[in-house]
């Protein structure tokens, strides 16, 4: 469940603008605690890695719109498809950014 009543209800009823304006207005000012920096060079080129890393820094940090919750499969779902959809996310995230947080979110919630 998402940390806050209000997003997680947001993201069930498909309130994808909510969505998008947090995660854009969001991933400009990211910080999170945590080691997700590349280790030995070897994350740099793991797509599972980037994506994790760049989830946790850009997308679910402290002050980011998924702050401190984990999603459950149909939410993980609903990041994918705004990844992979919408333009706000494609100008504010690389093509390498978004298919790296696509790889990490389905393979961590095995949607593939």
């Amino acid at each position: 469940m998402i940390g806050d009543k209000n997003t997680a209800s947001y993201l069930r009823k498909g309130s994808s603008a909510l969505l998008v304006a947090a995660l854009i207005g969001c991933s400009a000012l990211a910080s999170a605690s945590g080691s997700f920096g590349p280790s030995a060079g070897s994350s740099v080129q793991n797509p599972y890695n980037m994506g994790k890393r760049i989830y946790h820094k850009k997308v679910a940090c402290d002050t980011c719109p998924l702050a401190s919750g984990s999603l459950n499969k149909n939410e993980a779902m609903m990041v994918i498809d705004k990844f992979s959809t919408s333009k706000e996310i494609m100008n504010a995230f690389t093509k390498r950014e978004r298919s790296a947080v696509i790889y990490y979110l389905k393979k961590r919630h095995k949607l593939s």
